[in-house]
Order: structure tokens, then C-alpha cells, then sequence
């Protein structure tokens, strides 16, 4: 049976790889302390105009292939992006186990609703560090969550 899960999820993984991955920037995000956070941002590519809820996913293990996190969510029309934790790969500051990450992902959050391919609604995703790094978020209560 595990095996035969497991095909399905490869199965599945594989018939959303050739999916194209829209448009992409990276930015250095300032946080409300002024470190600079590593953020890679990636919109559907067929709407233009378009404005997007957005799927999330904070990370300590870096964003150099943020592709498979927008292969599960372009194709239904969602942004997809991804920040490196404070103190991991490209972002400045210190890591120090998720104590700045609530105000991090709140300062995220307020920046994705102000942009202009935003529709205001955002949801966080991620397992294992990366959950709970989603997880801090609703912390700080943020509207847009």
C-alpha cells in the first residue's frame, strides 16, 4: 500500500512539473527592524491584470526551487510566494528559532496585500520548519489571514 501511495504522489508530482511557472522576481524585503529578507515571488502568467490569493511558504532551507510549490498552486490561479527565514541563506539578521518569525511573516503579509497583483487574501503553507514557521503567523492575528 505504501508503495503504491507512493506512485501515486510521484504520479502526480510529475504531471504538474512541465507546468509553467509564470512570472518571477526576487526581492530583499525590509522587516520592521530593517533586515533585509530574501523573497521570491511567482504570479500565474496568463492574466496579466490579474489579481491573486496568495499561498505562502516560509522557509529556513532556501527558495531555489520555489517551482514545485508554484506547480501545485498556478495552475489554480494562485501567487505562490517564498521568503527565507531571518538568518538563513540570503536574508540578513540572525535565525534564532523562529523568535522574530510571527513579526517577519506579519511584515510579509502586509507587503503581499499592498501590491497591486493582490487580492488581499493570503494562506501560509509548509511542513516540517516551514509549518511552523506558518503556524507563527496567527500569533500576531494579522486581517489578511
Amino acid at each position: 500500500k505504501i508503495v503504491n501511495s507512493l506512485f501515486i504522489v510521484l504520479g502526480m508530482i510529475a504531471s504538474v512539473a512541465a507546468v509553467d511557472t509564470g512570472r518571477t522576481w526576487e526581492e530583499m524585503l525590509p522587516c520592521r527592524d530593517g533586515k533585509k529578507l530574501h523573497t521570491r515571488v511567482i504570479l500565474p502568467r496568463d492574466d496579466v491584470e490579474g489579481k491573486y490569493t496568495t499561498v505562502v511558504d516560509r522557509s529556513p532551507y532556501g527558495y531555489t526551487d520555489l517551482e514545485w510549490i508554484a506547480d501545485l498552486f498556478l495552475p489554480s490561479g494562485f501567487a505562490t510566494v517564498g521568503q527565507d527565514f531571518r538568518g538563513t541563506q540570503t536574508s540578513e539578521g540572525l535565525f534564532s528559532i523562529w523568535h522574530m518569525d510571527g513579526n517577519d511573516s506579519e511584515d510579509l503579509g502586509n507587503w503581499i496585500v499592498e501590491q497591486p497583483w493582490s487580492n488581499g487574501e493570503i494562506f501560509t503553507f509548509g511542513a516540517s520548519a516551514d509549518g511552523l514557521g506558518a503556524f507563527t503567523t496567527t500569533g500576531q492575528d494579522p486581517d489578511w489571514l
